[in-house]
């Protein structure tokens, strides 16, 4: 089995600038040196993440007076993300599924950091989400039902963007985390600048991926289930069957499965199977085979959830939207044929439709009453 995961001890030659770049002697240094790249400096005290003081966000730190905020005393140091920093954005990946696939799944960049136990978990973008976003940080959660702590649902990955009022902010190499490690570069470069939608929707995918991975299924049912995650993405029109290879690839590979190449050209297989109008497993399907709240929460971070959330594509909402509001005989007729262009069973299909009956409700019911003579 490959690995994706980027160690210190690597070989240097994988297209990225020199690993570990010299840490700065102290905070002061290190805060000009950031200064110097158009970030802002934010004081950390020493082993801990959240700033000194409660309006750090607000304070205007330059080159004349950071002396005054660093000064010599042994502390962390963080760099503000968002307009502060010239559009500074950090993915930062809170598992280890995240960090496995990240190579995979992300723009590439030259400005990675980390520490021992969590090497390569923040990656540096300059991107404009500071500008088209609200949020100071989007989360992507391990939902609670499937969390092993209800209360306490596992965050796989963080798109850090410092919008919004209370902006974020991210501690930086030159400090200790909280366990004592070292946090340190692994790759000292410049931040690959990317477009914000590109890069929110690639950490969709990352998260979707992790989460996959989490839930991967047992031997018995891998097969089907690469085939049914593949007949999802096909309806995905920003991917493609060498997209669908990659990503199926890859969440197999970081899930264990010796037939990881395998999965990944199974799942590509769709692409060919809906062009050719052959039956391809949708969301029903893929919710009975990976469960209904790992196939829901993938499909909505992928943003492929078609209308009503009935189907991940629009020509397979139209279809179960159509049959529900067939008269009871010619539903009957139509139902199986229709569940097996879906590529679902009967009785999933069944309660599609019946889900979609209700959301109609209560059109039907004012359609019924305005068309009542009298």
């Amino acid at each position: 089995m490959r690995t994706n995961q980027v160690r210190a001890d690597d070989a240097v030659d994988d297209g990225y600038p020199q690993r570990g770049g010299k840490q700065a002697r102290d905070a002061l240094t290190t805060a000009r040196a950031f200064l110097k790249r158009g970030w802002k400096p934010v004081p950390v005290p020493h082993r801990e993440k959240r700033p000194i003081g409660d309006r750090w966000q607000k304070q205007q730190i330059t080159t004349a007076n950071v002396a005054q905020h660093f000064d010599g005393q042994c502390m962390n140091i963080g760099v503000q993300l968002g307009h502060a920093s010239g559009g500074l954005t950090d993915v930062d990946l809170d598992c280890e599924e995240a960090i496995l696939l990240a190579q995979d799944l992300l723009p590439a960049t030259d400005a990675i950091f980390g520490r021992d136990s969590k090497p390569c978990s923040h990656w540096l973008y300059v991107t404009d989400l500071c500008d088209t976003e609200q949020k100071a940080v989007i989360r992507y959660s391990e939902p609670k039902v499937l969390a092993g702590d209800l209360n306490n649902p596992a965050v796989l990955v963080e798109l850090r963007i410092g919008a919004g009022d209370k902006g974020a902010h991210t501690v930086a190499p030159g400090s200790m985390h909280p366990n004592g490690e070292q946090i340190s570069w692994e790759y000292e470069g410049e931040p690959a600048q990317v477009s914000g939608n590109h890069l929110k929707k690639r950490v969709g995918y990352l998260a979707a991926a992790a989460l996959l991975v989490r839930h991967y299924p047992n031997a018995g049912s891998r097969h089907e289930a690469a085939l049914v995650l593949g007949g999802v993405l096909a309806r995905m029109l920003e991917m493609d069957a060498d997209d669908i290879k990659r990503f199926v690839s890859a969440i197999a590979d970081v899930a264990g499965d010796e037939e990881w190449e395998e999965r990944g050209r199974s799942a590509a297989g769709a692409v060919d199977l809906l062009k050719r109008g052959q039956p391809t497993p949708g969301l029903p399907r893929m919710r009975e085979v990976w469960g209904y709240e790992v196939a829901d929460t993938v499909t909505a971070w992928l943003n492929i959830v078609g209308d009503h959330g009935a189907s991940v594509s629009d020509a397979d909402a139209e279809r179960i939207d159509a049959l529900a509001k067939l008269d009871p005989m010619e539903y009957d007729r139509q139902l199986k044929v229709a569940a097996r262009q879906l590529g679902v069973r009967t009785k999933t299909l069944e309660r599609e439709v019946a889900k979609r009956r209700e959301e109609l409700a209560p059109a039907n019911t004012e359609m019924a009453f305005l068309q009542a003579p009298g």
